[in-house]
């Protein structure tokens, strides 16, 4: 129940998170865009990223539940793909560099047509993250 429910406030914080820094940037965008729909464009240009966040929701429980002592593996990635992200296009790195985080595989809302295959697909991995590492944790003699 430990690693359950400590996953769940995660899978359901992503998406909440997501929304709520949506506002923010709908509250700047407004004022400054002449777009009556840009708070709708701003919403799902940020929950389109919400699959991408379960991603390494389920990499951490993957690596929590069968490898604890990598965990640092995990924040190396999500530096990883912080950092490609934001300098990527500043440094102008190859596409590819991208292609080692979740984030890589996201679609570019709303400046290209929404995809939704890499959506679904990088669910469906953030599933299979977390089912083997709940599986992993409860393999593990923990005494408590």
């Amino acid at each position: 129940t430990w690693m359950t429910s400590h996953v769940l406030i995660a899978l359901i914080a992503a998406p909440i998170m997501l929304a709520l820094a949506a506002v923010g940037m709908s509250a700047l965008g407004t004022g400054t865009v002449d777009d009556p729909d840009i708070v709708g464009k701003i919403f799902g240009a940020a929950l389109v990223y919400t699959p991408g966040v379960w991603v390494f929701v389920g990499l951490a429980a993957l690596v929590v539940g069968w490898a604890p002592r990598l965990s640092i593996a995990v924040w190396l990635l999500l530096g990883y793909a912080g950092f490609t992200g934001y300098f990527g296009p500043i440094l102008q790195l190859d596409e590819w560099t991208t292609k080692f985080s979740p984030f890589g595989y996201v679609p570019r809302v709303p400046a290209d047509d929404m995809e939704w295959l890499p959506v679904i697909l990088l669910t469906l991995a953030a599933a299979v993250l977390v089912i083997v590492g709940m599986i992993g944790y409860r393999r593990r003699n923990l005494q408590g």
